[in-house]
């Protein structure tokens, strides 16, 4: 966990200065798909306060926003076709989509979706099977015990 914690701080970092993708909700709505748990809901409200500062926003936007959303993924991946990857990239896809009309709407500045958009939705399924490996490999779950 604390692997990822400091992955997730590395970027949002990246994605403030570098790169304006919404790296960090990705990566949150995805490990909220995989692994529906609370710290998904800790994670991203500490997260979105963090990238509110980083970004000189109103403090608390993102963070309910990210609450938002992962509970929304959380909630939707209790059905049973939820898993399918034809019903998942579009969902993922369209809450990437509010998030980007959002701030521009409540900025009141044109909305322009496309290229972002085709970025994020591009690293989806890389994103998904790093998650995927990490947390399978590499998360130690309380329910394994090394027998000596």
């Amino acid at each position: 966990m604390k692997t990822l914690i400091v992955v997730l701080i590395l970027l949002s970092f990246i994605q403030v200065t570098l790169v304006p993708l919404n790296l960090v909700l990705l990566v949150l709505i995805l490990r909220a798909y995989l692994y529906p748990e609370k710290i998904n809901l800790y994670l991203g409200f500490f997260l979105g306060l963090l990238i509110s500062f980083l970004e000189s926003q109103a403090l608390g936007v993102y963070s309910l926003a990210y609450v938002v959303f992962i509970q929304s993924i959380q909630m939707f991946r209790k059905a049973q076709f939820a898993m399918h990857y034809f019903v998942m990239i579009p969902s993922i896809v369209l809450i990437l989509s509010l998030n980007l009309i959002f701030p521009q709407a409540v900025s009141g500045s044109t909305i322009n979706l496309w290229p972002d958009i085709l970025k994020e939705t591009l690293l989806i399924i890389p994103v998904f099977f790093i998650i995927k490996v990490w947390e399978e490999r590499f998360v130690v779950k309380p329910e394994v015990k090394i027998r000596f």
